[in-house]
């Protein structure tokens, strides 16, 4: 226990001096690379991270969290002990290359991570914010295609959401992009930072926003590295996390795996399928809003 206090303190340490986002992989930003890769068991991460470029989206992705978290508490030796539910708001898209679905529940501070569509399946902006509030229930899903609007619900279609604690099997890659200023909805998001209002009880909503200055900072980026990033955050606040992520889940090119393939872990649907809710709720919210201008526009990426 006392080497392990020693490397969380050592790690606050080096994330305090961490600074800005930066275009340029500075001394402070090089040490807390060093450590991870002297101290990461995981062989995906410490292969990720072997570029530069990667390194200083890491670094900036790391800031990018701490700042939604606030503060790091000045006593490791007492953890905080609560637990906590993290929404990840993004653009996101799914690839060919599996990965065990371990990846996504990395160390005991990430309890699960629970994906909601099914493989090859976008969300509207019902479902991102049944999916943001934590009130989606399986029983409210529907499925439309957006060719003809008529309901295509995925044969089979599991009872249970995708949670990665329980999966036996190999899940897609999954990839998230950043809301750009270009984006409807990024003044939305920005509003709700600036007035740190993403907050609800004990469950924090953090749309993956690009700050204005450093757009091409950040860059599309693996799932897993932003479950990374917060386990080791997640360890120096004493806090345990299931992470939630309303992001599409839709491929953006022609896979060569057949559908059998895709549905051996979950479920996957036709090209063109959204996943929507039908749920009776206050949908005036300026949350819903800016829900609905991200998820709701005809670009879904």
């Amino acid at each position: 226990m006392h080497k392990i206090i020693q490397k969380l303190f050592r790690m606050k340490n080096l994330i305090k001096d961490l600074g800005v986002y930066s275009h340029s992989l500075t001394e402070d930003g090089q040490n807390i690379i060093a450590y991870i890769m002297g101290t990461c068991t995981d062989s995906t991460v410490i292969s990720w991270l072997q570029g530069a470029t990667c390194q200083i989206e890491f670094l900036n992705v790391l800031l990018f969290v701490l700042e939604n978290f606030g503060s790091i508490p000045e006593d490791l030796t007492r953890p905080d002990g609560r637990h906590i539910d993290i929404v990840f708001v993004a653009h996101g898209s799914i690839v060919d290359q599996f990965m065990p679905a371990g990846f996504l529940v990395p160390t005991p501070t990430i309890r699960d991570t629970i994906l909601y569509s099914p493989w090859n399946c976008s969300i509207d902006s019902s479902a991102a914010f049944g999916i943001a509030q934590g009130n989606i229930q399986v029983t409210n899903r529907e499925f439309y295609n957006t060719s003809n609007r008529l309901y295509c619900e995925p044969d089979p279609l599991p009872d249970h959401w995708n949670c990665m604690r329980e999966s036996l099997h190999n899940t897609p890659g999954i990839l998230l992009s950043p809301v750009t200023p270009e984006d409807e909805a990024w003044a939305f998001f920005h509003q709700f930072w600036m007035d740190r209002s993403m907050e609800i009880e004990d469950r924090i909503i953090i749309p993956y926003l690009v700050p204005q200055n450093m757009v091409n900072a950040f860059r599309q980026i693996p799932l897993y590295m932003f479950i990374f990033v917060i386990s080791f955050v997640l360890m120096l606040s004493g806090k345990t996390a299931t992470v939630h992520l309303a992001a599409c889940l839709n491929r953006r090119e022609e896979s060569t795996l057949m559908p059998d393939e895709w549905r051996t872990q979950y479920a996957f649907t036709s090209d063109g399928t959204v996943m929507t809710v039908n749920m009776v709720t206050e949908m005036n919210s300026r949350l819903f809003i800016a829900l609905r201008s991200l998820f709701d526009s005809q670009d879904r990426r």
